[in-house]
């Protein structure tokens, strides 16, 4: 019988709610139940739970391990921690392929993970497009200091990892990555991976434009920018609109956006620090009219959030930058904005009051069946039995 490892370190977003749909995907319910696969999943506790919720009465077959949630999984510490909780399940069993979803996060840590892999094939599943700035005409101006040079040298690290086979083989969000790769001769594979998508509901009427902020906030998402650009805003324009942020703040970022948000203390803004289900996430996304995605430079990779948006035709207020701002131009989803301080924010604000939001009913649609959880699930098992190709 043939194993495969699947490691995810992270304890939300939508890389979690990829992986739920893929473990409840027929695909890998086949693979399992017919074709001699035995998969096991390692995962945090946050997130154990919500596959034995999920997933387990699907397919039953599937091995849970888990390890303790770590809060700062972006922290050096905590990637070396989840890498050794990573290298104690090699340790006690042999896999014939490893996958790390989020992969980028463990790539500095590749010597040691291949020490301990035996003969399995590692593969590195990167959600990022770091590779093809150029060739998808991404504002390279954009990207300063850190936020260009850290991904970069990322990038390196990891070619110089496979040249030296330490790595396998790397999966990427982007086409363009894949081209990259491939034309030099680098192991490399495409997959769309899905937001959880929400059903097309009538949005409910409100005299108010009302703007939404959800997820997971954080200062990677310009909440603190968000809150003083809402401020700034001109009173005549602010009393057509309102402003609702709904999710869990990110811990290291707590004590800022909380701080920001106590400053302020405007009726306008309707604020909700719990959580939010896919269940809230339709009701949430029938009540708003656009959805803020001004991620800071240094995020340049997908987006949940925007799949949301693009199924339940919700247009996007979004950062002119990476995937995110790549995908809103090119499918129409919305306005895109140069997010690096909050009065180009205010600015962006108050033109979407004043002169409305565009939105391509027809290119999100198109852009929505590209992220099909189907096809994702076909696509991940494609890779669990063959590979990068």
């Amino acid at each position: 019988m043939k194993r495969i490892l699947l490691f995810e370190c992270f304890s939300y977003g939508h890389s979690v709610n990829s992986l739920l749909l893929l473990l409840n995907s027929a695909a890998l319910r086949a693979l399992c139940h017919r074709g001699g696969w035995q998969i096991t999943i390692l995962v945090s506790e946050r997130v154990a739970e919500q596959i034995e919720a999920a997933c387990r009465p699907h397919n039953p077959v599937l091995t849970l391990k888990k390890f303790p949630t770590l809060h700062n999984i972006t922290s050096w510490h905590s990637r070396f921690i989840v890498t050794l909780y990573l290298v104690r399940e090699l340790l006690s069993a042999r896999y014939s392929r490893i996958l790390l979803l989020e992969g980028d996060i463990h790539v500095v840590f590749a010597p040691l993970i291949r020490m301990f892999a035996h003969r399995s094939e590692l593969l590195y599943i990167i959600f990022r497009p770091i590779m093809c700035y150029k060739e998808q005409n991404y504002p390279m101006h954009l990207y300063k200091g850190a936020a260009y040079f850290r991904p970069l040298v990322k990038n390196y690290i990891a070619i110089l990892f496979y040249r030296m086979r330490l790595i396998n083989g790397f999966i990427f969000e982007d086409a363009g990555a894949v081209d990259w790769c491939r034309r030099r001769h680098i192991k490399a594979e495409r997959l769309s991976i899905p937001g959880v998508f929400c059903s097309l509901r009538s949005k409910t009427k409100s005299p108010f434009i009302r703007f939404t902020l959800y997820g997971v906030i954080s200062e990677a998402k310009s909440a603190s920018s968000i809150l003083q650009a809402w401020a700034a805003l001109d009173l005549e324009l602010k009393t057509r609109a309102r402003l609702q942020i709904k999710g869990r703040i990110l811990e290291r970022d707590a004590a800022v956006i909380r701080e920001c948000m106590d400053s302020i203390n405007d009726t306008s803004i309707e604020w909700y620090d719990e959580f939010i289900s896919n269940q809230a996430v339709e009701d949430l996304l029938a009540n708003s009219d656009v959805v803020l995605l001004l991620y800071s430079p240094i995020h340049v990779g997908c987006s949940g959030v925007l799949t949301q948006a693009a199924s339940t035709a919700t247009p996007v207020l979004a950062v002119n930058m990476g995937w995110i701002g790549y995908t809103v131009k090119h499918y129409q989803l919305g306005q895109v904005v140069d997010a690096l301080d909050h009065i180009t924010i205010k600015d962006a604000l108050e033109s979407c009051i004043s002169q409305g939001v565009s939105f391509n009913t027809d290119k999100a649609r198109q852009f929505a069946g590209i992220y099909d959880a189907a096809a994702y699930g076909n696509a991940f098992v494609n890779i669990i039995c063959h590979g990068a190709t």
